[in-house]
Formats: C-alpha cells, sequence, structure tokens
C-alpha cells in the first residue's frame, strides 16, 4: 500500500519535470520538484493509502499548469498583466552571452604605469544588444534559446501556442485556466500515450491521470462509478467474495472442520479486502467486521426481543435469525465499501474542499 502511494506521487512529479524541461533552467527545474514534492507531502499529512494520494494529485491538477505558474511567478507577471516590449534577438554565436537579471559590480582590469606619452589601451567593446554597465555572463546556447522561448511564451508573441491562450484565458477567469477535459486537453490526451498498466488503471479512475481535476466531493454518475471499480479488481474481488459468503448461508452445506462454509468464505473476503490499497484502513475493517457483529450482536438483539427475554427459548431462535442479521450485515458492508471505492473521503489537510 505504502509502495504504491509513493509510486502514484513520483508518477506525478516526473510529470512536472518532464514539463519544466526546457522552459526552466536546471537549478530552478531542481527547485521547482523539490518545493513540489514538499507540498504533496504536506497535503498528504503523512498518509500512505493510495486513495488519498490520488485525491491530492486531483487537486493539483495539470503539472504543465503547474509549471506555467512557476514561470509566471519567476518572471514577476501575474495573469492578465500586459505584455512588455519584444524580448532583443540572441546571438547565435556560441558561447552566447545574455545580459544578467541582476545587475553585478563591474571588474576594473589592473592599474599598471606606463610611459609618459603613451596613449590608454582602448577597452574592449561590449557584445551588441548589451545594456550599459550591466554585468554578462556566459551562458550556454541550449539554456539561452530555452530563456528566450519562455520569454516569448510569457510576451504572447506566438498567439497560436497554449502558453498564449492559456494566459488569455487565465486572465478573463480569475487564473484557473481551461479545465483540463476541454479540446485541448482531449488534444493533449491525444497526443500522449500512457505509460504501462498504471496509467491505463488511473484512467479507469477517473483520477488526475484523466484530466478530469476531480476535487473532494464531487459526484460520479453511472459510468464513473463502473470505470472506478474496472480499474481496482481486486477490490472488486473481495467484495464478491464477501457477497458469496452471504448468499451461501440459506444453503445446507456440510461445516469445514467446526466452521460452517460462509463463515470461511467471509474469512477469506475479509483477508482480501483488508490487503487492497484502495480504501482507508478504518474503511476495510469496518466493512469487514459488519457482518460478524450483525451476526453476532444482532442475532443476540433480534432472539432477545423475538422472544420476549426468555432466556430458554433464546438460544434456539439465536440460530435461526443470526443467519438473517449475517445477510442484512454483508449488504451492509458491502454497500459502504462500494461507496468509498467509488467516492473515497477528502485528505484531512486542514481547508476547505
Amino acid at each position: 500500500m505504502i509502495e504504491h502511494a509513493d509510486q502514484l506521487v513520483l508518477e506525478y512529479v516526473s510529470r512536472a519535470a518532464d514539463a519544466a524541461h526546457g522552459v526552466l533552467r536546471p537549478e530552478q527545474r531542481i527547485d521547482f520538484v523539490h518545493r513540489l514534492r514538499a507540498r504533496i507531502d504536506a497535503e498528504r499529512r503523512g498518509s500512505e493509502s493510495a486513495a488519498v494520494a490520488e485525491k491530492v494529485l486531483a487537486i493539483f491538477g495539470d503539472p504543465a499548469v503547474l509549471v506555467e505558474r512557476e514561470v509566471r511567478r519567476l518572471a514577476g507577471e501575474t495573469p492578465g498583466r500586459t505584455a512588455g516590449p519584444a524580448p532583443r534577438p540572441v546571438p547565435a554565436d556560441p558561447p552566447t552571452l545574455v545580459a544578467s537579471v541582476e545587475p553585478v559590480t563591474q571588474e576594473l582590469p589592473a592599474v599598471e604605469a606606463r610611459p609618459p606619452g603613451t596613449a590608454p589601451a582602448a577597452r574592449a567593446p561590449l557584445p551588441a544588444g548589451a545594456p550599459p554597465g550591466g554585468g554578462l555572463r556566459a551562458v550556454p546556447p541550449g539554456m539561452a534559446r530555452s530563456m528566450e522561448e519562455a520569454r516569448r511564451m510569457l510576451a504572447g508573441e506566438r498567439s497560436g501556442t497554449r502558453f498564449a491562450r492559456r494566459r488569455r484565458r487565465s486572465g478573463r477567469d480569475g487564473g484557473d485556466g481551461e479545465e483540463p477535459g476541454g479540446p485541448e486537453g482531449a488534444g493533449r490526451a491525444r497526443g500522449r500515450r500512457p505509460r504501462g498498466g498504471r496509467a491505463r488503471a488511473g484512467r479507469a479512475r477517473g483520477g488526475w491521470r484523466t484530466g478530469r481535476d476531480r476535487r473532494a466531493g464531487d459526484g460520479w454518475d453511472a459510468s464513473g462509478a463502473v470505470a472506478v471499480l474496472a480499474g481496482h479488481p481486486r477490490e472488486v474481488a473481495g467484495l464478491v467474495v464477501l457477497a458469496l459468503a452471504a448468499l451461501l448461508v440459506p444453503l445446507p452445506l456440510a461445516p469445514i472442520a467446526v466452521f460452517p462454509v460462509p463463515a470461511v468464505v467471509w474469512a477469506v473476503g475479509a483477508v482480501i479486502v483488508l490487503s487492497c490499497a484502495g480504501w482507508e484502513v478504518g474503511d476495510k475493517v469496518l466493512g469487514a467486521a459488519v457482518p460478524v457483529f450483525a451476526y453476532s450482536v444482532g442475532g443476540v438483539v433480534a432472539a432477545f426481543v423475538r422472544t420476549g427475554g426468555r432466556f430458554d427459548l433464546m438460544v434456539a431462535d439465536f440460530f435461526e435469525v443470526s443467519g438473517v442479521m449475517f445477510v442484512i450485515g454483508t449488504a451492509l458492508g458491502v454497500l459502504w465499501l462500494v461507496h468509498r471505492l467509488v467516492s473515497p473521503p477528502a485528505p484531512l489537510t486542514g481547508r476547505t474542499r
């Protein structure tokens, strides 16, 4: 269970790092990935459940949108701000010299004594397009091209690109951008191939991999519930075994050793349910324990009510009604587990979802 939750987080962070490649500088991308992982761990609050991890990642949304926000933050822009003048072209001859963002102190050459009447040496000219008095530093050509591309995207020069369209949309809608399920999200889904079975299972669950950006408390339709169940085969197998235990109660089956057949089948189903990662620990224990609680406590209460409290009749009546109570408890437990599988609880992050 722990490995599955960590794998989901690692896949999400890897997607964010891939989206930041070529847009952020290497040191900026490393810092962005570290801060993103720290924020995800803080939202999980130490939970090792895969359901909680999926819910947290669904709240964070598309990693590409997070990269765009990071680029805007580094550039000092806010959504809807008017773009400045077009940036100057970067010389193509390596190594490229780019004006540094922060002014630095200019280094002066050492003072050397010269004979009287000698003309002073001419200073080396600055590269074309460099601001006067600004510090210069050598930047690899690939990084310079990436920086120039990011500036063009932020300035909106390429109005047909995905970044420019999102910036205009963010200015109108308040910075949230388009839902990943829109036309562009569908295009990205068609252009990107899933990686392995985990990606296919994530699409079936309807989590953050599907692009729905579903938040806590959102309802599920019939197709969404079927997709979630199809993405959790082991959980569905445990539910089927529990339901089979209830269906075997009316049948006159010979016991295995001293244990009734429905009790043995229930034990197998409980082990399967408790080993699944699709539920919280409390939900799994509750769903598996409800049939036993209904059989024991519910059977005693029903026998007491039916016999009017007569102890000599309660024992015989208990074995008549306890089977019915076991079936009722199993039905309640299975329904509870299905509900928690289709609509998992929101993670406890201390804020309203």
